[in-house]
């Protein structure tokens, strides 16, 4: 089980990472991966712009890349929504995440 602290979230998402909430399917299926991230209690899991799921090892690296280049000042000073989801609004990619699981690229459905 890999606990995140508020510091580590906020790297995370600054590196384009999107947390979205975990069902206990995927947390039974993708804990074993360590894919499954808490965060004050939640179960979470981290995703990369192109929908892969970061393992704790993947994450790790991740965290010790540089900052990206910062935003211009105009852009920089839009307001982001929160990357976290809560469950009704990510119904979509927990469809597509579990559909996914256990299937081999190139094989039928």
């Amino acid at each position: 089980m890999a606990e995140l602290t508020p510091e580590q979230r906020s790297a995370a998402e600054a590196r384009g990472c999107q947390f979205v909430v975990a069902t206990r399917e995927q947390i039974a299926v993708m804990a074993m991966q360590r894919r499954v991230f808490w965060m004050e209690g939640k179960a979470f899991l981290a995703m990369r712009p192109d929908g892969f799921f970061e393992t704790a090892a993947t994450l790790q690296g991740l965290l010790k890349q540089p900052l990206p280049e910062r935003a211009s000042a105009p852009e920089a000073a839009v307001a982001r929504p929160s990357s976290i989801e809560e469950p009704a609004a990510d119904t979509a990619l927990r469809a597509k995440a579990t559909a996914s699981v256990g299937k081999l690229p190139g094989t039928p459905a």
